[in-house]
């Protein structure tokens, strides 16, 4: 389980990356177009198929890609997406050359800590606290929140979640 101090990190990495790319986050409107950050960072993607169906995604952190799962919603793309880019982020410091989002039952505990610090930014930058909570306050619904961010239902309630707007 991460820390306050690490989400707090993690929350403001990614909000330095939106002002980055978007300017002033209060301008910012959602659903966040993850396509501008990839181009701003210099990141390609690309999509496919895994032969291990438990992969989502992949960062190439030699070629700068990101690979996405072709089967999967769009808005779990952009998730995964995300995701990736969390790893691009944050993890500067490993030595991995490829990190996969896969289901997280089946890693080791240092992998598990790199996977919840991945989700977590990308919860944070696509669903950016000050967007949810206000538009949270309009609306208290849920697919409507997903349509809004473009994100899972699943992604939007662990966001509301995890911001102790629901329990």
């Amino acid at each position: 389980m991460l820390n306050a101090s690490q989400i707090n990190t993690i929350e403001a990495k990614a909000s330095t990356v939106l002002e980055s790319v978007f300017g002033n986050l209060e301008n910012m409107s959602p659903p966040i177009d993850i396509l501008d950050i990839l181009k701003k960072y210099e990141i390609n993607l690309k999509s496919g198929s895994f032969e291990d169906k438990n992969v989502s995604g992949l960062y190439d952190k030699d070629k700068r890609l990101i690979y996405i799962a072709d089967d999967e919603s769009p808005n779990r793309k952009a998730f995964t997406v995300a995701h990736e880019l969390g790893h691009f982020f944050l993890h500067t410091d490993k030595t991995t050359d490829l990190f996969y989002r896969m289901q997280i039952l089946n890693l080791t505990d240092e992998h598990r800590k790199d996977e919840q610090e991945a989700n977590w930014f990308a919860a944070s930058l696509l669903m950016p606290e000050k967007l949810v909570k206000h538009y949270f306050s309009i609306t208290n619904d849920v697919d409507k929140l997903t349509t809004v961010f473009g994100v899972s239902p699943t992604a939007v309630y662990y966001r509301l979640k995890n911001l102790g707007l629901v329990s």
